[in-house]
């Protein structure tokens, strides 16, 4: 569950207790002003007050977990922190080097990204980088080379989803897909001598200057 749903479940069970805590209240002074005129009927009502306030613990127990199980699971499920790398058991560790070379990779505004940096030389993944929806990351310290790049996109990410015929485990469970760089001439290169780096919005842009195209599950992985 996401900060923000966290948030509003509290509010909505702290709201409701207050307003039990405030009806109880009044039940209460109005029994003790009539105590003395008729005790028996003062019993009832603290009787009844008893079995309210048992059943506002169920109804909230209720409320919380209705709650919870109506939000879209990216709201409470436990989505990776932008800049983690879901894949390190399967790629490895990232590849690091001690230069001023970056990539800064912007993620659609409606789904999660993880970005896959390749080396263009011996097609080893270097990088797996997971990406929150409209976040940005930047990758530094990008060893010289060339280097494509792929990226698997989708919503509600599970820990448990396997994918790659079993082999990978971590996956979106909804509207996945797999896409790469189209030309070779989109092809990113860190040569010796030089610093800077990239920028990639992962997003429908007009005049863009670079272009992809789909991939399979299977090339991703490769």
């Amino acid at each position: 569950m996401s900060r923000q749903a966290k948030i509003i479940v509290f509010g909505l069970i702290l709201a409701y207790s207050i307003y039990s805590h405030q009806n109880d209240s009044s039940i209460i002074d109005w029994a003790s002003e009539t105590r003395e005129a008729n005790v028996k009927e003062s019993e009832e009502i603290k009787g009844r007050l008893k079995k309210q306030k048992k059943q506002n613990q169920i109804d909230n127990q209720t409320s919380s977990s209705d709650t919870k199980f109506n939000l879209n699971e990216d709201d409470y499920l436990a989505v990776p922190q932008t800049g983690s790398s879901p894949y390190d058991s399967y790629f490895g560790k990232g590849v690091y080097n001690e230069t001023d070379n970056y990539i800064e990779v912007k993620a659609p505004t409606n789904t999660h990204v993880v970005f896959i940096l390749i080396n263009s030389n011996t097609n080893r993944r270097i990088r797996n980088e997971f990406i929150r929806k409209g976040e940005t990351f930047k990758m530094t310290k990008i060893p010289y080379g060339k280097y494509d790049y792929m990226y698997f996109t989708g919503r509600n990410w599970s820990n448990n989803l396997t994918i790659n015929n079993g082999k990978v485990k971590g996956a979106f469970k909804d509207y996945p897909s797999f896409n790469r760089n189209k030309y070779q001439t989109d092809q990113m290169e860190f040569e010796r001598g030089y610093y800077g780096g990239y920028e990639i919005k992962l997003i429908q842009s007009v005049g863009g200057n670079l272009e992809t195209q789909s991939t399979s599950e299977n090339n991703f992985f490769n």
